[in-house]
């Protein structure tokens, strides 16, 4: 688990910068440029717009589970304060934090091979949010993309916010557009 500097878990919910936010945004279109094809080959995703109800529904569920819950659990717990070379504010200007310490890759590896198992185990476990495509191969590398983007988005930014906005858009998307 990661250490509880800049702020502990309070510091991880800190407003983003807009670079952050554009980087999320990158982030998001690359992973849906590469998850979007693959899940409509493989049969994981089929197009189909959920009822207006539903979207909404899902939209306002969402943001708290899973993407915010998810989201702390799996970047700001598990991986703590972010350790990669990242921007941050010191006298008004942008420096970098050359900070990489031995042992986070074992943390981030950690946490996103958490949060590819959690999903079978939702499916395991009979929670109602679950749904047996979460045991489907393609969908659990689609999952490793979408936790490696956040991941990315996390440790750039040390803001939860980012990720979340990227996991939230993802779950939404899936939801109202692919039949999820």
């Amino acid at each position: 688990m990661g250490d509880a500097q800049a702020g502990g878990l309070i510091g991880a919910f800190r407003a983003p910068h807009l670079r952050d936010l554009a980087e999320a945004a990158g982030l998001f279109a690359v992973f849906a440029a590469i998850a979007l094809p693959l899940g409509l080959i493989t049969g994981v995703f089929a197009f189909g717009i959920a009822p207006v109800q539903t979207i909404l529904i899902v939209a306002l569920v969402a943001v708290l589970v899973p993407a915010l819950g998810e989201e702390v659990v799996f970047r700001a717990l598990l991986q703590g304060r972010p350790s990669f070379p990242r921007r941050r504010e010191s006298s008004g200007a942008a420096v970098l934090d050359p900070g990489f310490r031995r042992g986070d890759v074992l943390g981030v590896g950690f946490s996103l091979i958490a949060f590819i198992a959690w999903h079978p185990v939702q499916v395991w476990l009979g929670l109602p949010m679950a749904q047996p495509v979460f045991l489907d191969p393609v969908f659990l590398g689609i999952a490793a993309l979408l936790g490696a983007a956040c991941t990315i988005s996390w440790q750039r930014s040390g803001s939860i916010w980012p990720p979340v906005l990227i996991h939230w858009l993802t779950v939404v998307g899936w939801k109202a557009f692919l039949a999820g």
